[in-house]
């Protein structure tokens, strides 16, 4: 398990209103996605740690990603997003996309957003059959 707090100061998600990402890791712990450690009084879980349904969306999700970006791109990011995709560690994998992503924040708005809206609809409609 991860200290919330410390997941968020690692994704350099400290400039985004806190109320927001609590939201956000509210959202999918209630969706399942994660085990959590709820504390009285927090209104986000204290700790998380991620389940295989989790893991299988993110991976889903990543593999989306690139497939998507390496429609669009030159030779030198198709490359760059290869070997993202072939690396073995996930947690390397998903680094490494976070990072590229990171830098080129155009992709993310017009490619990973809409990627992650839809597959999270979906989890939001599987939960309510």
């Amino acid at each position: 398990m991860q200290n919330t707090e410390d997941i968020i100061k690692e994704a350099e998600l400290e400039k985004i209103d806190r109320e927001d990402v609590y939201g956000d890791v509210a959202y999918l712990d209630k969706k399942g996605l994660f085990k959590s450690i709820n504390l009285v009084g927090m209104t986000y879980p204290k700790m998380i740690t991620i389940n295989t349904q989790g893991i299988d969306i993110i991976d889903s999700i990543i593999e989306q990603t690139i497939r998507e970006l390496r429609k669009e791109h030159t030779d030198d990011t198709r490359r760059n997003l290869e070997e993202i995709l072939n690396e073995s560690n996930p947690n390397d994998r998903i680094r490494k996309l976070f990072n590229y992503l990171k830098d080129r924040p155009d992709l993310f708005a017009n490619t990973v957003e809409p990627i992650v809206s839809s597959t999270l609809v979906g989890i939001s409609k599987s939960t309510r059959e």
